[in-house]
């Protein structure tokens, strides 16, 4: 409820960092395995606060734990057969991959996220 200019507790969003979650995403999905690993003892799915980002690391967590590549494709297909790409925009994952190609820095865009 709104008095004035201030907001109730109720009204507020929980800490969030859009851009710190679509970074993390991308470096997972260049194909190192390595900046998988290093975000997942960071952040887990739970993580993220927007509802596709967290479908995302999840299926990169699957396609990694599957031992296959982690790219666009691999993780695409992954939410294809976990039915959940309807939950999740193609043109947002192609964006996020071609936005924020660098996987240097994955460990602090990663406490960003958390």
């Amino acid at each position: 409820m709104r008095k004035g200019n201030l907001m109730n507790s109720t009204d507020r969003l929980p800490p969030q960092d859009l851009r710190a979650e679509m970074c993390v995403l991308s470096a997972c999905m260049t194909g190192v395995g390595e900046a998988v690993d290093e975000a997942r003892q960071i952040v887990s799915p739970e993580s993220f606060y927007a509802t596709p980002h967290r479908l995302l690391f999840q299926s990169i967590l699957n396609v990694r734990d599957a031992g296959y590549r982690v790219d666009q494709e691999t993780v695409w297909r992954d939410l294809v057969e976990k039915k959940q790409a309807d939950r999740v925009d193609l043109v947002a994952l192609a964006g996020i991959v071609g936005d924020y190609p660098n996987p240097e820095g994955i460990g602090y865009m990663a406490g960003k996220v958390r």
